[in-house]
């Protein structure tokens, strides 16, 4: 369920169902409470919530944050412009993913995107921690027991190039079959990379588990 009194949508997100978004907008300042049911797939796929209460939130993305502040991974920094919230955003979002491969219960769903796989409710849920509107909802002050923080720790880059081709490769090589098919794709859709460095990320990637390529 969401409740709330007003909405703000971050351009930076590229929103694009305007007409959805100008819809949410009117049923949140109604200062009602809405079920997930009065909203369209496609809003709550596209339409990024800020200010607007989810009471849904996942309940381990608040340890999960701590944990990576502790690490000095990331900066829980990333409401409004600029360059290094812009970056806290992009890392937020290839670690929640990268976490999911090692034990980390998220149920955010991501799709590829221009920086790599993303979630919009990965992000609602976020903006919402960072504004304030989800602090009283419960959630862990620790991450899970079955999260293989050790191995998350010793797999991962405090790098946002790293982080963005390793999603990627990953999300890419659920549909691709074989090395250079694979290697072909993410070279062509991070066009803006190193063939080279695509392979080094690769291969951090198949030492530490993280993914498993055909030949």
């Amino acid at each position: 369920m969401l409740t709330g009194r007003g909405l703000a949508l971050d351009r930076s997100d590229k929103v694009q169902d305007i007409v959805g978004a100008r819809r949410l907008r009117d049923l949140a300042r109604r200062s009602t409470v809405l079920d997930h049911t009065d909203l369209t797939s496609y809003e709550l796929r596209n339409v990024e919530i800020a200010g607007v209460r989810m009471c849904c939130m996942d309940p381990n993305l608040g340890g999960f944050i701590r944990f990576l502040e502790d690490h000095g991974l990331v900066e829980f920094d990333i409401v409004g412009k600029g360059d290094r919230k812009f970056t806290n955003r992009l890392k937020l979002q290839k670690y929640a993913f990268l976490a999911k491969r090692l034990g980390m219960p998220f149920h955010y769903r991501h799709t590829i995107y221009l920086y790599g796989p993303y979630s919009s409710k990965l992000a609602a849920d976020y903006y919402a921690l960072a504004r304030g509107s989800g602090q009283d909802s419960g959630h862990a002050a620790s991450v899970p027991g079955g999260f293989r923080k050790d191995d998350f720790l010793k797999a991962t880059r405090n790098d946002p190039n790293w982080l963005e081709i390793a999603a990627t490769i990953i999300d890419r090589n659920e549909h691709t079959g074989g090395r250079a098919a694979l290697m072909e794709k993410v070279c062509h859709i991070k066009s803006g990379f190193d063939r080279e460095f695509i392979a080094d990320v690769l291969g951090d990637l198949e030492e530490h588990g993280l993914v498993s390529v055909r030949a």
